[in-house]
């Protein structure tokens, strides 16, 4: 799927799949009345019991604006990034929380007294599973292809940083993506939070591997990002985090190069494999200098490595030499 079309088609996809989880749970309640209690449970205090009491109507009414509602924000946060795959994370949370709402009280069916209606752990997990694959499935349908250049192949733009070489001096670059104390303290502060409350749920027999799964998540999101180094060889530019490739941008992929300022939280919303409200990708670790790729028919990526400046010197003298070999 080209670009253009992914990002016009992306948000209507999410927007089908949570018009899709109301119309399929409201069905479901509809067709499960006659078995469920009057008011049914919504919410469960800490020890697990149910304190929160809802008329059948009233669940209707206010999961599917819940839904759709959460949907239409999530969306409108993703459209500035335009980034398709970015808005299949509403998917997967229309889903989810579809799942356990609708599940929770489909769970209710045969009993008589709301107030022994047990957690909807059972919907917790399917919902985790569900959303998981209708995310993922959503990201793969509006997947691109980045394009290449034309031929002969422009050089890099001019003024852009070169590196002074012989031209027949081989030319690459290799660094690490910039390590963040701050990043480091509160990635590890929230994870000794998700953990602390999983030791909390499996105490009151609530859902424990939800704050276990997320923890694990979170960790191994942080990890290897800041293990990940940055090559930029002939070839084009590799992310490599223990040995392996996490991603790859062909050097015929690539307009040029440039260092730029980047503010983790202002401009990318966080830590990790980012989409920016400027409309870039990112592999974000820390604020300060980046190196931006620019490419053909596909979203910029910013990689916020140590020593950018040369980086963008070597790939703007690659881009160069692949332009005169092309002549």
């Amino acid at each position: 799927m080209d670009l253009r079309t992914a990002r016009r088609v992306s948000p209507a996809i999410a927007a089908g799949v949570a018009i899709a989880t109301v119309a399929t749970g409201t069905g479901l309640l509809i067709a499960a009345r006659s078995r469920l209690p009057e008011p049914v449970a919504v919410h469960w205090g800490p020890g697990g019991t149910a304190d929160g009491f809802q008329s059948l109507t009233g669940v209707v009414g206010t999961t599917a604006a819940f839904v759709l509602a959460l949907t239409l924000l999530l969306v409108g946060i993703t459209i500035p990034t335009r980034q398709p795959a970015v808005a299949s994370v509403a998917s997967g949370t229309s889903v989810f929380m579809g799942a356990l709402m609708y599940g929770g009280v489909l769970a209710q069916q045969g009993i008589t007294d709301p107030a022994t209606a047990p957690m909807p752990n059972a919907a917790m997990a399917i919902g985790v599973a569900a959303g998981v694959a209708v995310g993922a499935g959503h990201a793969l349908l509006v997947r691109t292809k980045p394009g290449v250049a034309p031929y002969p192949r422009p050089s890099a733009p001019d003024g852009a940083v070169r590196a002074h070489v012989p031209g027949s001096a081989r030319v690459a670059w290799s660094g690490r993506m910039r390590h963040s104390s701050g990043a480091a303290i509160l990635m590890s502060a929230v994870v000794a939070l998700l953990l602390g409350f999983a030791v909390w749920m499996w105490q009151i027999d609530g859902p424990w591997w939800l704050m276990l799964l997320t923890a694990l998540l979170v960790a191994a999101t942080f990890v290897p990002m800041q293990m990940s180094t940055v090559v930029v060889d002939a070839t084009g530019v590799v992310v490599r985090v223990f040995g392996r490739t996490l991603r790859r941008v062909e050097l015929s992929q690539i307009k040029g190069a440039q260092v730029v300022e980047v503010r983790l939280l202002g401009q990318y919303g966080g830590y990790g494999i980012r989409a920016g409200f400027d409309g870039s990708q990112g592999f974000i670790t820390a604020s300060g200098e980046a190196l931006r790729l620019a490419r053909f028919d596909a979203a910029d990526l910013v990689l916020t490595v140590d020593g950018a400046d040369q980086a963008a010197a070597v790939v703007n003298t690659l881009i160069d030499r692949q332009a005169d070999t092309e002549r």
